[in-house]
């Protein structure tokens, strides 16, 4: 797993009891920038590849465009060209314009997004299918309420009405992508969202209503 220090790779760690799971991050001096070291996981047996890392703010690839280029597609690009179908890459709903509800699988992304975050998915996507790797996309991933509401205790939230997703538990995902990863499915890209759709408010004061919060 590269990227296990995430919240996805926390979660996805800690229901493959039964496997033997090597990681790839900082903590084991893994640097995804390092060409060699990149490499170097292509050379280690290995059933699966999970790309869980990569620069997941927008901002911050708006700001920094060569190393959301770095970590974003080039990085798993060249993994796909080593490991194949045994790459398993995770994308963003982002890809999407937004413009409609509910995408499905067989739909193509949009080209014409001014965003450098979905453009760099959206290239390492055609990359990973291109090679026999799989897809998986993401939306809102939630690490639990409570923590959403502790950190934001006190404060005034300003939140979109115009954009909805299905908020996801990280622990339902990482069941999820343990499924996929677990099974030799024909189909290659994964819409993984559970749950009821909501714009950004109404799930927040869903939220504040369940904590007895003022909404």
């Amino acid at each position: 797993i590269i990227g296990s220090t995430g919240k996805v790779g926390k979660s996805l760690i800690s229901i493959l009891k039964d496997i033997d799971v090597i990681t790839a991050d900082r903590k084991d001096g893994f640097d995804l920038t390092d060409t060699r070291q990149v490499y170097n996981i292509l050379e280690r047996e290995a059933d699966k590849v999970l790309y869980l890392a990569g620069l997941t703010s927008p901002q911050e690839c708006q700001r920094n465009h060569p190393l959301s280029l770095r970590l974003n597609y080039e990085t798993p690009a060249a993994l796909a060209d080593g490991l194949h179908e045994k790459l398993v890459f995770t994308s963003t709903d982002l890809v999407f314009d937004g413009t409609k509800k509910d995408y499905t699988e067989l739909e193509k992304p949009e080209k014409n997004s001014e965003s450098v975050y979905a453009h760099h998915k959206r290239k390492a996507e055609e990359k990973v299918l291109s090679t026999g790797g799989t897809i998986i996309r993401l939306g809102l991933v939630i690490n639990g309420p409570i923590n959403y509401v502790r950190n934001n205790i006190g404060n005034k939230i300003f939140s979109w009405t115009n954009k909805t997703n299905k908020p996801t538990s990280v622990h339902d995902l990482a069941k999820l992508i343990e499924k996929i990863t677990s099974n030799n499915y024909d189909q290659k890209i994964f819409h993984c969202a559970i749950g009821e759709e909501l714009n950004r408010y109404d799930l927040n004061v869903k939220i504040a209503e369940h904590y007895g919060l003022d909404s």
